[in-house]
């Protein structure tokens, strides 16, 4: 049992922690621990908003794409992908920038993509994104069908 708590305004539990993470979380004895259904309502709710923010960060660290013919990472900024979509439909090469997947910082830079290449790389763009959200429609179902506050406490990103 996780003895620390964090209460919603109607004083429902809607998370437990191990240790401490904030001031507005208290302890609570293994007697006041169980978990009562609008408890786990709330809970599930706290987990799906956690989730919602683990789909976010994943969507935002971007995509790879072997457009080039060598695997590249990608950011999924907004202006990244309005460029890339633009040069899509450009009939002259354009430089999007990219990273090598060598773990060097200094390999972030344009390079000159043709129109199909920019085709690949918007396709393999929405590819990871749906398998962002379907990673994260899944995991919600499950916390959703969660029987108890264990079972949701077992899904993670």
């Amino acid at each position: 049992i996780m003895p620390y708590v964090k209460r919603d305004q109607q004083n429902n539990i809607i998370a437990r922690y191990n240790r401490p993470q904030s001031e507005d979380q208290e302890y609570v004895s293994d007697d006041d621990a169980e978990i009562s259904a609008l408890d786990l309502a709330g809970f599930k709710k706290t987990k799906i908003e956690s989730l919602a923010e683990s789909l976010s960060l994943d969507i935002n660290s971007g995509f790879e794409s072997d457009a080039l013919g060598a695997t590249h990472h990608y950011d999924s900024e907004q202006h990244n992908i309005d460029w890339i979509q633009a040069a899509s439909v450009s009939d002259v090469d354009s430089p999007v920038t990219c990273d090598d997947l060598d773990g060097n910082e200094d390999s972030k830079q344009p390079r000159n993509h043709t129109s199909a290449q920019c085709l690949i790389v918007l396709k393999d763009g929405m590819s990871a994104l749906l398998a962002h959200k379907t990673k994260f429609r899944t995991l919600r179902d499950q916390v959703l069908a969660a029987a108890d506050e264990a079972a949701v406490n077992a899904i993670n990103w």
